[in-house]
């Protein structure tokens, strides 16, 4: 727009006219970028000879293998059932890929949570603390299944989608420190089953006559779900009330840490 002013000799009417102008608009501030969070890609676990020696055997010379290992002696530290044996007379006690607990937050898959209570063998005199079983399953030489009272969705290693659903589990007689939580991440090509599909599954095989069939009719019942899952190539059967049932530790990326039970993990 324009301003007027007067000008000129007294009594002129002149005016003279002086431009204006609005104010640019001013662009409205743009929010700073916000850094993405980093997911870091999930590590490979190297399959053993002896693992992939087992996937590539078919299903008939895998109940030859299945029959001959369920007579395995196990040493006294380990549950004395059908899917121990197996697993230990087979070799197949893969690891874990482990990482920091802060590499495990940026890692994709399905977490999981795991606690163990102290226990004793007393016809042998032999203790294992918390932390002891805790090591066992991360670090283990060999592959530690459940013992006899973890069973209700068949036999392997229990671990809960939750972390007050894993400690519900925890020792709450005693000291908190008479238990020990691990943490794991269930890798996403991991191969994993219903416990009610397994169930069928293992039903069905028997039925049908084959000799895998029958090599697991000879397995005890609690043991058959997870052995026939095994066998087939599965990682971990899954309960409805997320409830997992590890098999394969290699399917696992787990934290470095171990903590005694509390209120989170973190």
């Amino acid at each position: 727009m324009a301003k007027s002013t007067r000008g000129g000799k007294a009594g002129s009417s002149s005016f003279t006219t002086i431009p204006t102008f609005a104010a640019a608009a001013q662009p409205a501030p743009q929010p700073a970028p916000q850094p993405q969070p980093v997911v870091q890609p999930a590590p490979q676990p190297v399959m053993s000879a002896d693992y992939d020696a087992f996937k590539k055997m078919t299903d008939d010379q895998k109940a030859d293998a299945i029959t001959q290992a369920a007579k395995t002696q196990v040493p006294v530290f380990l549950a004395q059932n059908d899917l121990q044996k197996v697993l230990y007379g087979l070799k197949l006690n893969d690891k874990p890929v482990l990482v920091d607990d802060s590499v495990l937050d940026t890692m994709p898959g399905k977490e999981l949570f795991r606690t163990v209570n102290a226990t004793s063998n007393q016809q042998y005199r032999m203790k294992f603390t918390a932390t002891d079983i805790a090591q066992q399953t991360i670090r283990g030489t060999v592959t530690r299944v459940s013992d006899t009272g973890g069973s209700v969705h068949g036999r392997g290693i229990y671990f809960a989608d939750s972390y007050r659903g894993s400690i519900a589990y925890g020792n709450r007689m005693g000291n908190a420190n008479q238990t020990a939580v691990v943490r794991v991440k269930l890798s996403p090509t991991a191969k994993t089953i219903s416990t009610s599909a397994a169930a069928t599954g293992v039903s069905a095989e028997i039925a049908s006559g084959s000799k895998l069939g029958r090599a697991l009719s000879k397995i005890g019942s609690t043991d058959r779900t997870a052995v026939w899952s095994l066998a087939k190539g599965y990682d971990a059967m899954v309960a409805g009330n997320g409830y997992h049932v590890v098999i394969n530790r290699s399917a696992l990326v787990a934290s470095k840490t171990i903590k005694a039970m509390g209120n989170s993990w973190k």
